[in-house]
């Protein structure tokens, strides 16, 4: 006998089939699930697997009577910011709920997106909470308030986990962002002088503080692991800068950690690629004050050490401008296939990093708000969420058109979205109109 047969019970396959691990690595890959911090604590990573590819192909067949529809005004005041507090319909904690935060006035209340109600609310504060931040894998929910408080929620109990009062030379924040990093959830403050606060959370510690540009902010956006951090000011003489989320951890007090910065001013949008997480695609204006273009610039970022010190790099690998006739757009996103997608005057247009046309969508109105993920772009036109899907693989014509879902009665025109967000399952956006501010929700029925 020569050889020897090696057989392999059907048990053994269905055991190596069901391995957790190998589970694992498939949710890492299609999700980019890459902290330690989400582990599932109520399901098996086979578990999860199944039911997130589920919605996804119930989000991709849906039409508007698929969805629950909830709307809440608030004649006064407005709604500060709309945040997933847990999101993607099915959570890594296993409980399947969609739950958003939103200031109003004096108070934070959390929203179960499903049944339109509300499951907890803080008590009223002493001054209005103006900015509102969450990290959703750990269920934290941060608030600022004109008198400068800082306040980490649970969103469980009545009393805040930490509170901290900035200093009065940093009063006035102008942006609040919060991450989970791989070495743990930071809180990113800058106000209106330019200063950038940077705290641990939930403890509120302050771990750095330096001068970004002589005015706040106006985006602040993290890579999909929150490697990197980008931020700009759309200013004629102001490049935006990207920093590594480490070195900001680790950057002494009163030391400005290195960064790179992108050598086009007046930038005013950018995008991740979901799956490239250290590429960046950078929307800005070229050209004079009467006639300025739109151009797209991407890079490549890295971090390296060059004689004992840290040292972020940027390669350019693409860079094209707009037609001129074509309007400028305020609101992009980027696929995972280096395809450029934003509103330009009523078309929702489709464009590879390298200036391609692919494709374009017309629309009666405006799109005046957009939202841009690895698997789903939601344009806000004249009233209504139009819902897009990316092809699977990233195959021509790349993106489609899924359903419509209106929340005025009648088309307007005026109606800009102030926030949008949203999870597998679930679309929320908040607006103006003459009753005042309105909160809509839209979800899934189960």
């Amino acid at each position: 006998m020569t050889g020897v047969s090696h057989w392999c019970p059907a048990t053994t396959w269905n055991s190596l089939a069901s391995s957790d691990s190998l589970w694992r690595k498939l949710c890492l890959k299609k999700w980019r699930y890459s902290s330690s911090l989400c582990e599932p604590r109520n399901l098996t990573w086979k578990k999860f697997f199944l039911e997130r590819t589920k919605q996804e192909r119930q989000l991709e067949s849906a039409t508007a009577i698929d969805f629950n529809y909830q709307r809440i005004t608030k004649p006064s005041g407005s709604f500060t910011n709309v945040a997933y507090l847990s999101g993607s319909g099915l959570t890594m904690s296993g409980e399947g709920k969609s739950v958003i935060c939103a200031g109003a006035d004096l108070s934070l209340y959390a929203f179960d997106v499903q049944q339109g109600s509300v499951i907890w609310s803080s008590p009223a504060q002493d001054s209005i909470i103006e900015k509102l931040a969450t990290v959703p894998q750990l269920g934290l929910a941060i608030t600022v308030d004109s008198s400068s408080k800082v306040k980490v929620w649970n969103c469980r109990d009545p009393d805040a986990l930490a509170t901290r009062v900035l200093p009065e030379s940093c009063a006035d924040c102008g942006i609040v962002a919060a991450f989970l990093t791989k070495d743990g959830p930071i809180l990113l403050i800058n106000d209106y002088r330019g200063n950038m606060m940077v705290f641990t959370l939930p403890e509120l510690q302050l771990l750095c503080e330096f001068k970004v540009f002589p005015y706040t902010a106006s985006l602040l956006l993290g890579s999909p692991d929150k490697k990197w951090i980008f931020i700009c000011k759309n200013h004629p003489h102001l490049f935006p800068k990207i920093f590594s989320s480490e070195c900001l951890m680790k950057t002494p007090r009163g030391s400005s950690p290195v960064y790179f910065s992108v050598p086009f001013a007046s930038s005013i949008q950018a995008g991740w690629n979901p799956r490239r997480e250290n590429r960046i695609t950078v929307l800005y204006r070229a050209g004079s004050t009467g006639g300025k273009t739109a151009g797209f610039v991407t890079f490549d970022v890295t971090k390296e050490m060059a004689g004992g010190s840290t040292v972020i790099l940027g390669r350019q690998i693409a860079h094209f401008l707009l037609p001129g006739n074509m309007k400028n757009p305020r609101w992009m996103g980027v696929s995972e296939n280096d395809v450029v997608v934003f509103g330009s005057g009523n078309c929702l247009q489709l464009f590879s990093i390298y200036g391609n046309k692919l494709l374009h969508f017309d629309h009666t109105s405006y799109v005046s708000q957009l939202l841009v993920d690895s698997v789903r772009v939601i344009a806000c036109v004249c009233g209504a969420l139009h819902l897009y899907l990316w092809e699977e693989a990233g195959h021509a014509p790349y993106l489609k058109s899924c359903c419509v879902l209106r929340f005025q009665e009648k088309e307007f025109s005026t109606i800009f979205s102030s926030h949008l967000a949203c999870d597998n399952v679930s679309m929320v956006c908040s607006f103006f109109e003459t009753e005042g501010s309105v909160l809509v929700l839209f979800a899934l029925k189960r």
